[in-house]
């Protein structure tokens, strides 16, 4: 449908005709009528080409805090052309220069401390006035804060640890990462606004001491300083005795080495040899008290709670 809303006659050979072009007119060329008050009429057989008018698919990211800076907006879509513009309904909301081809929109968004949170439309409109409106195409969201972690220790060589990190405004698509080298954190599960759950490794080479955790999402970076502290991993040098025979109960191991920690699990590989109790004497030293059953040889390794682990040399059981 091509309709015209308002008719000025300029002069006796000039008329402004302002006209609205339905979103679902067909394409093509259309021909012009014009009719006096006296009845006389004039027709333009290729007064006007209606052209297929912009669409949007995607658009990414659907979330910006405030505060963010030069984040950019990527619009997928179809009919774009070269001199577009892109406009926000949100105030405080700053839209930089477009980059543009027929299927896609870049462009640089700057939202102020102060912008109105909630959801904005998103129109994009092409040089021959066809536009399209994504209704609440991005949402301005309040910035983000971290204010703990669990567990805020892991030592060196704890493997896939979940970590809960609890804070405000967090949304789909956050990145979790840890200063320094040596700690991985995997992908983030959002499980709501104020809590996301991550799988942290820490490598057994890993810095000991403390580290700061950020968390990235809506063109924002929130960071907890000091929030997290990674540990040595323990290392084991002796046992003493290094050997036990069948069915020996209630046998003390004094186990020799760094980094022992209140609530360290001994653990023996195979069967037969149970650990009844474990006394931290200080960090460089414990007693295993184990009773030893069946035949055969055992490895020996410490858990610690935090998941850092070292494995022993093989002590072999006597007769």
């Amino acid at each position: 449908m091509c309709s015209s809303d308002l008719v000025t006659v300029s002069s006796a050979t000039s008329l402004t005709v302002n006209v609205t072009i339905d979103a679902a007119a067909t394409t093509g060329v259309r021909s012009l009528t014009v009719t006096n008050v006296d009845k006389g009429t004039a027709t333009l057989a290729s007064g006007l080409t209606v052209n297929a008018g912009p669409t949007v698919t995607s658009m990414t990211p659907s979330a910006l805090g405030r505060g963010a800076s030069a984040q950019t907006m990527t619009i997928v879509g179809t009919g774009f052309v070269a001199g577009a513009t892109v406009a926000i309904s949100a105030t405080g909301v700053t839209l930089g220069t477009a980059t543009i081809t027929a299927t896609q929109i870049t462009i640089p968004v700057t939202v102020s401390a102060t912008a109105t949170l909630g959801a904005a439309d998103i129109r994009v409109t092409n040089p021959d006035a066809g536009s399209i409106v994504v209704t609440g195409g991005l949402t301005i969201v309040a910035a983000q804060t971290i204010t703990s972690v669990s567990p805020a220790v892991l030592g060196g060589g704890a493997t896939a640890q979940t970590v809960t990190i609890n804070g405000t405004n967090f949304v789909a698509g956050a990145v979790v990462a840890f200063s320094g080298t040596g700690v991985t954190a995997g992908a983030a599960t959002i499980v709501n606004s104020t809590q996301m759950l991550v799988s942290v490794t820490v490598a057994a080479t890993a810095t000991a001491g403390l580290r700061n955790v950020t968390v990235t999402s809506g063109g924002l970076v929130a960071t907890l300083t000091n929030g997290f502290t990674v540990t040595a991993a323990p290392t084991v040098t002796s046992v003493t005795p290094a050997s036990r025979g069948q069915g020996a109960t209630n046998q003390n191991l004094v186990v020799a080495g760094t980094g022992f920690q209140a609530g360290i699990t001994p653990v023996f590989s195979g069967t037969g040899v149970t650990v009844n109790s474990v006394t931290v004497t200080s960090a460089t030293s414990l007693t295993v008290n184990v009773t030893v059953g069946a035949a055969g040889t055992r490895d020996r390794k410490s858990t610690r709670l935090n998941s850092s682990h070292v494995a022993l040399s093989r002590m072999p059981s006597s007769a």
